[in-house]
């Protein structure tokens, strides 16, 4: 089997954050796991539901490939109008796939909103908050360098000897639970919601991102429930792609579009592939 080339990180760019909500999968309800509008991505039960059917009727197909379920093979160039509503749609780009539906935030704050809530009524719920993520820690201490770099050298001989026995984030943190509430909203607060309303450095706050807000990671997770067997009848390979965003956790098309088409139409899979739209 051909191997693709890997995704640049210009391919990338173009692909992360560029799709129309379209509706996805159904869940056991009857509701739209990724409905028009929505961004939200299929819970665990509904996942696991669907990467069920999904090995079962590719056991099917591997046991009797010349079987068919009446349903006919995808048109070359397949559009989406001939896709069943309630699919999902994975977008290729050089072999890499991206969820569609799945908008990507451009700034920290959405990433992390879960876990930094109300951060910002106390100094104490802000230590809450870097407790719960590193990356707001590794600013605050970088805010802490900053501040002990203005001091004059009395105090900062002071602050150095004061954290002799510990590191720079440890002292960080001593410092915010010391704080004063008048510097602590006129100095901390305006730091770190600056840094929320940035980008993230994606080389070092990968691990800490929410898989499902990003394209690539929502497709990935897509594909990580299935067995080993099922995505190589699918031709679909997990793996890290360099790019953009450091080194992703990827699903990577390894077989054609119109092939694959073909083994989720045989096997009545609520997924489909298409070229991703140039940008």
């Amino acid at each position: 089997m051909p191997v693709l080339p890997k995704a640049t990180p210009e391919e990338v760019a173009r692909i992360l954050g560029a799709a129309t909500l379209v509706p996805g999968q159904r869940s056991s309800t009857g509701d739209s796991i990724m409905g028009s509008g929505s961004t939200e991505s299929p819970s665990d039960a509904d996942k696991r539901m669907m990467l069920e059917k999904a090995s079962a009727a590719l056991a099917r197909t591997r046991a009797n490939p010349g079987a068919k379920e009446g349903n006919q093979p995808p048109k070359s160039e397949p559009m989406d109008a001939d896709f069943p509503s309630d699919c999902a749609v994975l977008e290729v780009r050089d072999g890499v796939l991206a969820l569609r539906g799945v908008n990507e935030p451009l700034t920290r704050r959405p990433f992390y909103e879960d876990e930094v809530n109300w951060w910002s009524d106390s100094s104490q719920d802000l230590i809450v908050a870097m407790s719960a993520c590193p990356p707001m820690a590794w600013h605050i201490t970088s805010l802490y360098v900053e501040f002990v770099d203005t001091l004059d050298d009395a105090a900062y001989e002071a602050a150095m000897a004061a954290r002799a026995d510990s590191d720079e984030e440890q002292a960080a943190l001593a410092w915010i639970e010391g704080i004063d509430d008048e510097t602590f909203k006129a100095c901390v607060v305006p730091s770190v919601q600056r840094w929320l309303d940035q980008a993230p450095d994606w080389s070092h706050e990968q691990d800490y991102l929410p898989a499902n807000k990003i394209a690539y990671g929502a497709a990935y997770e897509l594909f990580s429930e299935m067995d080993a067997e099922d995505l190589e009848g699918l031709g679909v390979e997990l793996t890290i792609v360099g790019g953009v965003h450091s080194h992703l956790e990827c699903a990577v098309l390894r077989s054609s579009i119109d092939a694959v088409n073909q083994i989720a139409t045989d096997c009545s899979l609520a997924i489909r592939f298409v070229t991703a739209p140039s940008r």
